[in-house]
């Protein structure tokens, strides 16, 4: 990250003191919905987010995953409330990192130590139970609406293409001349909306697993 909350600190008091201040400009422009300033907040604080990522986890596929998520945590936070201390956004949004990642462990954890019976018996069965097919159709037809009700075509399609037909990020760039970083901040945007769709249609856990394949 550019300065402080993640170990890099700033060379001189100067350095700091600008820090502080273009922080407290990215924050509250973002509070009013100036969608420039989300922009760059992805572009600044992005690459010192995957270093603090990287030093937790040797997954660098989890690493950027957690990325997205952290980012779309910290815009919804934005958005919706002020820091007590703007000037301290990058440790907050590296402490955000580290928290998404604690959590992640803390999951994984779990379901290596928890034996699922139910699990293990559906998985000799390859054939769906009724119950389970049903659930899927259910979830196709809700991710569809969902698909349906993003307002923005540019946002549908790149959850389509990007996470369905696992198209390479270069090539979905290059057709919409998108740079990397414009690229994931669509996809921060794009999840973040999705989940609240879902949240809306009071979809469970497991209709958000399903959003994966049901198309």
């Amino acid at each position: 990250m550019t300065s402080t909350g993640t170990g890099n600190l700033p060379s001189d008091g100067s350095d700091a003191r600008n820090e502080a201040a273009a922080a407290i400009e990215i924050a509250g422009r973002i509070a009013t919905g100036d969608t420039g300033a989300e922009t760059e907040l992805v572009r600044r604080y992005e690459r010192g987010v995957l270093q603090v990522l990287k030093c937790g986890t040797p997954d660098p596929d989890l690493a950027r995953d957690l990325c997205q998520d952290t980012f779309v945590v910290v815009l919804r936070r934005l958005r919706s409330a002020p820091l007590e201390d703007p000037a301290r956004l990058a440790g907050f949004i590296a402490q955000t990192a580290r928290n998404l990642l604690i959590g992640s462990k803390r999951r994984s954890a779990r379901r290596m130590t928890s034996i699922d019976s139910e699990a293990i018996e559906s998985a000799v069965d390859e054939a769906p139970s009724r119950e389970q097919q049903a659930e899927a159709d259910s979830a196709s037809t809700l991710v569809r609406r969902l698909l349906v009700e993003l307002k923005s075509d540019r946002d549908r399609q790149a959850l389509i293409r990007f996470y369905l037909h696992e198209e390479p990020k270069d090539r979905i760039c290059a057709e919409f001349k998108l740079s990397e970083t414009q690229f994931n901040l669509i996809l921060f945007r794009a999840r973040d909306r999705m989940r609240t769709l879902l949240q809306k249609h009071g979809a469970g856990p497991r209709d958000l697993l399903c959003l994966a394949w049901a198309l």
